[in-house]
């Protein structure tokens, strides 16, 4: 069943990363849930088996998110100057960076406890 015809499901992307072994046989990964993995004789066989066997593990875990404060110094973006840097420009915009995430991931938080579907447009239709 597809999250088109079940209300109940959304769609949400993973990579998946395959790769053909020397045996000939590929394997595709999921490096976010590096439990999840999957090996076929076909490309499309081993992104099949990973894509359901990360359904299926999805559908018995429940996704929440956590703050985490760390360092000023942990930036998103590693800086020439191995963390040290002066350059204010450098600053400003990894802070806009972290903003505009911040934002990003509020404004998703509130979709999803609001019921909000990610797939609809608010574009009007006539």
């Amino acid at each position: 069943m597809s999250a088109r015809s079940n209300p109940e499901l959304v769609e949400s992307l993973h990579l998946v990363v395959v790769r053909r072994e020397p045996s000939g046989a590929f394997t595709a990964r999921v490096p976010a849930y590096p439990e999840i993995s999957a090996a076929a004789a076909t490309e499309a066989d081993a992104i099949e088996q990973a894509r359901q066997a990360l359904a299926k593990w999805l559908a018995t875990a429940r996704v929440v998110y956590v703050k985490v404060q760390v360092p000023r110094a942990t930036d998103i973006a590693p800086s020439r100057d191995n963390g040290i840097s002066n350059d204010e420009e450098q600053r400003a915009y990894l802070d806009e960076i972290r903003r505009y995430r911040d934002e990003a991931d509020e404004r998703f938080r509130e979709e999803q406890e609001a019921g909000a579907c990610s797939n609809s447009s608010s574009t009007p239709t006539t």
